[in-house]
């Protein structure tokens, strides 16, 4: 990173593995920096639009506030933009459970996929609009699989 950042400076960093949890792979003024605890978990590879907040009393780490993530490592981009990061975690867990029913589209009676369907998007932290479009995605895939 070529420029001096300060606390309350936005940049773009992508996130790597680190012993515990994530850290930019960027480092921040020659210091390795942190995403803080209270705000979205990024994974690794993830590249977010954050906030210098703060340093550690030593001086030696910065923590970053992940404000909107830019790009998502998994692929998931398309489906989490729409939503606050606060969801991005539940969304991400539904889409893989998601993914598994619908490899077994067709294999299912259409009751057994409703229902299934249905358990996955019961967790209450899914926004309604997100849920919205799963059943409609859902939907045409059946449609799909049965014109086949």
């Amino acid at each position: 990173m070529g420029k001096h950042v300060k606390v309350g400076d936005r940049l773009e960093v992508v996130f790597a593995p680190a012993q515990w949890g994530v850290e930019t792979q960027e480092l921040i003024n020659g210091r390795r920096a942190f995403a803080i605890d209270s705000g979205p978990t990024p994974l690794a590879f993830d590249r977010w639009e954050v906030m210098v907040v703060d340093m550690n009393p030593a001086r030696t780490v910065y923590f970053v506030e992940p404000l909107n993530l830019v790009e998502a490592a998994d692929g998931l981009g398309a489906v989490l933009m729409p939503y606050l990061p606060f969801y991005h975690e539940f969304i991400r867990e539904a889409e893989a459970r998601l993914a598994q029913l619908l490899s077994k589209v067709g294999k299912l009676n259409a009751d057994d996929e409703a229902d299934a369907v249905d358990e996955i998007l019961s967790n209450c932290l899914l926004p309604e609009a997100y849920k919205a479009d799963v059943l409609s995605r859902f939907e045409a895939q059946r449609v799909s699989y049965a014109a086949s």
